[in-house]
């Protein structure tokens, strides 16, 4: 059976409970509240109306140029308007997109660098090592015609 008290605690606890989800729906409200707010104040006033611009797509943009205004010309090359079609997710998909090929291509291009370093020392490498042949050789061939004693040609070779 249901006591005073016993009633009284669940009814508190109900309430507690309600009062939670309304503060965490408050919060949610305030933060979209917030963001609404510095979207509408990063907006800019939009151009005024034309007529008999140029106009060219390019990717998610359009840019128009020139073309006249309800009294006057707004000028050829004075004034540039672009509008852009890309939605804000598509766009931080495509930067995301975009930031990952960058750093797969920087990453190529070291690797190809380092490849191209070891190449040139490996090169650098044999080179040294056939002017150091050539030095010994040489010397070699000085040693004999200079008398050495223990030194004979044959065919080419030298032979102790």
């Amino acid at each position: 059976m249901a006591t005073a008290t016993n009633i009284h605690y669940k009814t508190n606890i109900f309430n507690s409970i309600k009062l939670g989800a309304a503060e965490a729906v408050l919060k949610v409200c305030q933060w979209r509240l917030k963001t609404l707010q510095d979207q509408c104040s990063a907006l800019r006033n939009p151009p005024n109306s034309r007529y008999g611009h140029a106009a060219v797509a390019m990717g998610q943009r359009i840019y128009f140029v020139g073309g006249w205004e309800l009294t006057h010309s707004v000028g050829c090359g004075n004034e540039m308007v672009v509008l852009d079609l890309e939605q804000p997710d598509e766009r931080e998909r495509r930067l995301r997109e975009e930031f990952h090929a960058r750093l797969e291509r920087e990453r190529r291009i070291q690797e190809f660098e380092e490849q191209q370093k070891q190449k040139q020392l490996e090169y650098e490498n044999r080179i040294r090592l056939a002017a150091e042949r050539r030095r010994e050789a040489d010397e070699l061939e000085r040693m004999i015609y200079e008398g050495e004693p223990n030194l004979e040609r044959h065919n080419g070779h030298i032979q102790h």
